[in-house]
């Protein structure tokens, strides 16, 4: 149990991060700060542009390509104290998303720090040690060398009673372990490359394509390529897409990779097939987990991260059983992002104020058990699809009901109506139908 003036720090200036803001705040917080390495808030919906199309870490770009319109209903993602504006289409795309973030933001920006990156967080005691590093910072002290790299700048250290991650998934790319591929790499360093880094398809001009994966990245690089690249572009899978796709006889879906021939720049399919002489090789498989600030918990006997798959010593994805004054919000993939966080966000901040008590370790660590049965012990195990996002959305909200002394006004997460979850039921079709228009209005538009 925190006192509400206790110092509290969250990682992350995207929605995640954002509703915790706010969510503390509804529970009687006052001493909060939240930092974002990156120039602004936004968190994957900040677009760099094209000056980072390629890796650079100084930078911190996300994975947003110019392009980019949502799978979700603005209905299912919004957030009842913060509704999108009139006339806001179905799908917004990448600038409308930005913008909503940015508005939900500004009565909370005197609580956050911008170009400010944690380079490490550890417990002493019953605080935690933040380390920060301003990313403009180029000061020098007297016995520094002049080399202008980001380990030359200054870091300050501050305290804190409680930390949040709210920092998503997007900083390591996942690059599967496919024979060849990495040898190619290293002969073609311009013909390997992974989504995160993706902005236009123009760039594919006239190039012969292998898109590995089917995932959101991976249709929609596929399908916006198709006009600029050459055809057929090749897309091995494991399976049906999960997400919206629309057939295109531009795209071939194949089996996957066996292996790769770097000499010829070939892909030689599990079923024998050839495809040779691949000009561009996009990466489309996704991200790990990597939180390489809390070193000091990744190498203890209960770690956060082992292979990156998933977060380790969880309790309902949120709080660190072995020490829930860490908590992780937005952990969740495939589920509804912005409600599904500010459940996890108004859940601990009731724990935190201490009317709600979580259960023994013994039962924090069987309920992440019972997931592993299900799930496995594999990138599943945060991934929520309809029921499941919904199920543990009301979940949460009624634990949060639950909280004990009651307050005048309670701030509660989202209910999921019958309502709501035929909106969830809906989302796919409604993304198929908005796509065909799409379609029909890019075929007329070059008639």
């Amino acid at each position: 149990m925190l006192a509400l003036d206790d110092p509290i720090a969250i990682v992350g200036g995207g929605a995640s991060g954002l509703v915790s803001i706010k969510a503390l705040q509804s529970e009687g917080f006052t001493n909060i700060a939240l930092f974002e390495r990156r120039q602004d808030l936004g968190g994957v919906w900040l677009f760099d542009g094209d000056e980072t199309s390629t890796p650079d870490g100084e930078r911190f770009p996300s994975p947003m390509y110019d392009r980019l319109v949502g799978n979700i209903w603005y209905r299912l993602l919004e957030l009842e104290s913060h509704k999108f504006p009139d006339g806001t289409p179905e799908f917004p795309d990448r600038r409308q998303m930005q913008q909503y973030l940015l508005d939900y933001a500004n009565e909370v920006r005197p609580l956050t720090h911008t170009h400010t990156n944690v380079v490490s967080a550890s417990k002493e005691g019953d605080e935690w040690i933040v380390q920060l590093q301003d990313t403009r910072d180029r000061g020098r002290s007297d016995t520094e060398t002049a080399d202008n790299d980001a380990s030359q700048r200054k870091v300050t250290e501050r305290r804190f009673k409680a930390l949040i991650l709210a920092c998503g998934l997007y900083d390591n790319p996942d690059t599967p372990n496919i024979p060849g591929l990495a040898e190619l790499e290293r002969q073609y360093p311009d013909v390997v490359t992974h989504s995160k880094w993706y902005r236009d398809p123009t760039e594919f001009a006239g190039k012969r394509l292998l898109v590995v994966g089917n995932g959101p990245s991976g249709i929609d690089i596929a399908a916006q390529a198709a006009d600029y690249a050459q055809t057929p572009i090749y897309r091995p899978i494991h399976g049906p897409a999960e997400h919206a796709c629309l057939p295109d006889d531009r795209i071939i879906d194949t089996k996957p990779v066996d292996h790769f021939d770097p000499a010829t720049r070939t892909a030689v399919l599990t079923d024998g097939t050839r495809i040779d002489d691949i000009d561009r090789i996009i990466i489309s498989t996704g991200y790990r987990h990597n939180f390489p600030f809390l070193s000091s918990l990744n190498s203890s006997a209960e770690p956060l991260i082992t292979d990156g798959a998933r977060v380790h010593n969880l309790y309902k994805h949120i709080f660190y059983r072995p020490d829930p004054t860490l908590a992780f919000v937005g952990l969740l993939i495939a589920a509804i992002p912005f409600p599904v966080s500010e459940a996890q966000a108004l859940t601990l901040a009731r724990v935190w104020s201490g009317r709600l008590v979580l259960p023994g370790n013994a039962a924090m660590r069987a309920d992440e058990e019972e997931r592993l049965v299900v799930w496995g012990d594999t990138y599943k195990f945060h991934k929520m699809r309809y029921p499941q996002d919904a199920d543990y959305g009301d979940d949460l909200r009624a634990w949060c009901e639950e909280a004990s002394p009651k307050k005048a006004q309670e701030k509660l997460p989202v209910k999921w109506t019958d309502e709501r979850r035929l909106w969830r039921r809906q989302n796919l079709e409604m993304k198929m139908n908005q796509l065909r228009k799409a379609r029909e209005q890019h075929k007329h538009a070059f008639e």
